[in-house]
């Protein structure tokens, strides 16, 4: 099969304190999810250092190595991704509450993740969150990442990191993102 219609994708929800992420398969026009996690450095560390070791952390993930910080369920295979969608903060400057130093440590998160992948020379699409969310609560979106993934009530995600990362990757293909980006 060509690279374009077989191909493993990963999906970011960047913080400093709790980065979700998961992996998916697209295979022609079927998609799955075939793994998703949190990475939860070390609260007592600086907002830099937490972004930096999220960022190292996704690395690993697309590189297929599992790091102590990174809560895991799904595939143990290999996880070389053709496309990257992240979230990135919105040129509106708050969403959902995330202001002020908030914003700007999100933002901080959002762009080590983003180089991060640069590095790897992963296609990235940036999505902010009001694009993907539209008016859909944590709530719901939980719903719909457990609907394509039912492994993820196994992962303790208070924060709901991981099921937002399933729900932006779910989204990226239902519209059609993955394939205009290519």
């Amino acid at each position: 099969m060509s690279v374009l219609n077989h191909y493993k994708v990963l999906a970011v929800d960047p913080s400093s304190s709790r980065t979700g992420y998961a992996v998916g398969l697209v295979d022609g026009s079927v998609f799955s999810v075939l793994c998703a996690g949190v990475i939860v450095p070390h609260p007592k560390q600086s907002s830099i250092l937490r972004a930096e070791v999220s960022a190292w952390a996704v690395y690993e993930v697309v590189l297929g190595h599992r790091l102590p910080w990174v809560r895991h369920v799904g595939e143990n295979g290999p996880h070389v991704c053709a496309r990257a969608v992240v979230e990135v903060p919105s040129a509106r400057g708050s969403f959902r509450g995330t202001s002020g130093a908030g914003l700007a440590v999100y933002g901080f998160a959002a762009g080590v993740l983003w180089h991060s992948l640069d590095y790897l020379k992963e296609r990235r699409i940036a999505v902010t969150p009001e694009a993907w969310t539209g008016s859909r609560s944590k709530v719901a979106r939980k719903q719909i990442a457990l609907k394509w993934f039912p492994a993820l009530a196994e992962l303790k995600d208070p924060g709901l990191d991981s099921s937002d990362a399933v729900s932006l990757l779910v989204w990226a293909f239902q519209t059609g993102r993955l394939i205009s980006e290519a």
